[in-house]
């Protein structure tokens, strides 16, 4: 958890402006790009370090071979994630291009070699990963987050759901 955190720790101290696309709801987007400092971005929006760790164990315990992730954003959950079970592999996708580049960044630099980032809208880019992937075995919702999305995302993944997939929504009240 150490190195996650000080990867946070170094976002948090990042002050440069990103251009924000927000496709989802939970959001003040109103169709235009919003601009936030790295900084703002990282405190308000990733996940809190408890939420991380218990993503973590949740993973730890599942070993899945083939994970799906929605909603990136700056990757700290999608590390915590990946960080559980190092043998599977999580694709994480992400619709703010700028977003997408720092998360696929601190992928790197904190040496996460199994996190695949894809970056485009969720309805454009899950449907063509699942036809390659064409099993998943772990799934993390968290971005869109309105009720239709969330569904129809739900009915196109578990179409592709191993016998002992898991399947984790968040922020399902919005």
């Amino acid at each position: 958890f150490n190195k996650i955190e000080k990867i946070r720790g170094t976002l948090k101290k990042d002050h440069r402006p990103i251009n924000v696309t927000d496709l989802g709801a939970g959001s003040s987007f109103d169709g235009k790009v919003k601009t936030r400092s790295v900084s703002q971005t990282i405190r308000w929006f990733a996940k809190a370090p408890k939420t991380g760790r218990a993503l973590h164990r949740l993973v730890h315990f599942l070993r899945p071979s083939v994970m799906v992730e929605l909603g990136t954003w700056l990757g700290i959950s999608a590390m915590y994630q990946a960080s559980g079970h190092t043998d599977g592999v999580l694709h994480t996708i992400e619709g703010c291009p700028e977003t997408a580049a720092i998360a696929s960044e601190q992928f790197r630099k904190g040496e996460f070699n199994n996190i695949i980032s894809h970056e485009g809208a969720f309805d454009k880019v899950l449907p063509e990963l699942m036809e390659q992937l064409k099993q998943v075995d772990y799934v993390f919702i968290d971005g869109h987050h309105t009720y239709e999305a969330t569904i129809r995302y739900f009915q196109l993944l578990k179409k592709y759901r191993s016998g002992n997939a898991a399947f984790i929504c968040d922020d399902i009240y919005w």
